[in-house]
């Protein structure tokens, strides 16, 4: 019984909590960043929703120094089918991580080099589908590191949060969400499908669609980034 508990303890406290208790529909959390984890001020005792500061492997190859031009190395890529990317500034946060009191706090102007590019992507095959990449150009190393440890843990929890529970992410209103997050070079990239997505059974959430369906491409977009394979 001790062993249990220790087990379930553990659990508790180093996990996403948000997929075991409260209700979304009584309960609404209040979330915001308390400059490790994602915490929930209507719950007792600042309920810890994510615990957002675990340690995060650096991409292979991963060089600061390292430069890519997101354009034309989708565009070369054959795999992935690309009928067409287009690019607009934004100069806010693209994806609403702001909703989060203090989550956006990485994505500061101060620690940017110029305003946020987004890539659109469509594709030839995969007609209902298109892939949203927001690119962030930081002046030091040490601000991008942060920030990729704290929203790549965050793209893991909105990947497996139920859709019951879409209570627990910093918008539940807006439609483009981020799943994927990695580097190259001093370029951070967010990365989400815009998608009718169904939440499939055991975990009816993203992260077990992307397990059955071959037309979500943000996937496959993270892994060509992350890897740094030339076309």
């Amino acid at each position: 019984m001790k062993k249990i508990f220790f087990i379930y303890f553990c659990f508790l406290f180093f996990g996403c909590q948000s997929n075991e208790t409260a209700d979304c529909m009584w309960s609404p959390p209040d979330l915001y960043f308390d400059g490790r984890n994602l915490v929930d001020r209507n719950y007792f005792y600042n309920r810890v929703v994510c615990r957002l500061s675990k340690k995060v492997a650096l991409p292979p190859n991963y060089n600061f120094n390292n430069n890519l031009d997101l354009y034309a190395f989708l565009k070369k890529n054959k795999s992935l089918n690309i009928k067409n990317i287009k690019i607009f500034e934004s100069r806010e946060d693209y994806f609403f991580l702001y909703v989060c009191e203090g989550l956006d706090k990485f994505l500061s102007k101060d620690k940017l080099n110029k305003a946020i590019i987004v890539y659109n992507v469509t594709y030839t095959t995969h007609k209902k589908i298109s892939t949203l990449i927001a690119e962030y150009s930081f002046k030091n190393e040490a601000d991008l590191l942060k920030a990729f440890k704290i929203y790549y843990n965050y793209s893991a929890h909105l990947r497996n949060l139920r859709r019951d529970k879409y209570c627990f992410q910093c918008d539940v209103s807006h439609s483009d969400s981020y799943y994927f997050v990695t580097i190259y070079g001093n370029k951070l990239y967010l990365i989400g499908d815009s998608y009718n997505y169904h939440y499939p059974a055991p975990g009816n959430n993203i992260e077990s669609e992307i397990e059955k369906d071959s037309n979500i491409m943000m996937d496959d977009v993270y892994e060509l980034i992350n890897n740094g394979l030339r076309p």
